[in-house]
């Protein structure tokens, strides 16, 4: 995960470090096996983000999805770039459905690298969250991958640009709602021998070589790139979580 912070001039006034908190939902979690929109969780995490909302703390919202979601209608003949123009507005307007069942508010915000390294664009992205959160706005984001997938103003994917978002803006927590229970010694999807490995007391780089990478025309990431996360969340002093997002308690 390449970060470049050196463009911001700082100090920059930030909002409250205590207050700020990255939610990150990935593609197999916020879409079943069948292609569809796990409408129950949606509903779930703006029912708690609205709670958290009313005690006072920001949360940003990263959500994954929308190429999978153009998928079903584009095909495997089209672009990523083309298919993520398709399932952007299918994502959004998902989430925007089980907001106004539950009365609450929320804003789209599609991101490039630019947007977090560039002091302008910075400090331009710091003042909407600002007037959005006075007005107990959920932002939901997602990185602009109709426009920058596959060029260097991309992030890579979700857990890279949520990590950023958190390292920029200061964050006490980041949260990475994925589709298993956690780190397994290896992939519980086909071993179900396989055991959760709950502490990791050193994450270098031999360690990671183990650990799978996901890249396929439905979504990027997998556990390595939420690894290296981790390694650079807590290297900050950010507390890091990988949790089953399909369980709510877990949120």
């Amino acid at each position: 995960i390449y970060i470049n912070i050196f463009k911001i001039k700082f100090p920059i006034k930030m909002t409250n470090q205590k207050d700020i908190v990255v939610l990150k939902i990935g593609t197999d979690t916020t879409i079943d096996k069948r292609g569809q929109i796990r409408k129950d969780l949606l509903s779930n995490v703006l029912k708690i983000l609205k709670g958290e909302i009313k005690s006072g703390r920001k949360v940003l919202l990263v959500t994954s999805g929308a190429i999978k979601l153009g998928r079903k209608i584009t095909g495997d003949k089209i672009s990523r770039s083309a298919t993520a123009s398709v399932g952007q507005p299918i994502l959004f307007g998902a989430y925007k459905k089980e907001a106004d069942k539950l009365k609450i508010n929320v804003a789209e915000i599609l991101l490039s690298r630019p947007n977090l390294v560039k002091q302008s664009q910075f400090i331009k992205l710091k003042n909407i969250l600002d007037e959005l959160f006075s007005k107990d706005i959920i932002p939901i984001i997602n990185e602009n991958d109709a426009l920058v997938v596959e060029t260097d103003w991309s992030f890579g994917d979700n857990d890279g640009m949520a990590t950023t978002l958190a390292i920029m803006f200061g964050a006490s927590l980041i949260v990475f709602a994925t589709d298993v229970d956690g780190l397994f010694s290896g992939d519980p999807k086909i071993n179900k021998e396989v055991k959760l490995v709950e502490e990791v007391p050193n994450l270098n780089d031999e360690f990671l070589k183990l650990c799978s990478k996901v890249s396929s025309q439905n979504s990027q990431g997998g556990m390595l790139s939420k690894l290296k996360s981790v390694r650079l969340c807590t290297a900050v002093g950010i507390e890091t979580r990988i949790v089953n997002g399909l369980k709510p308690e877990n949120i």
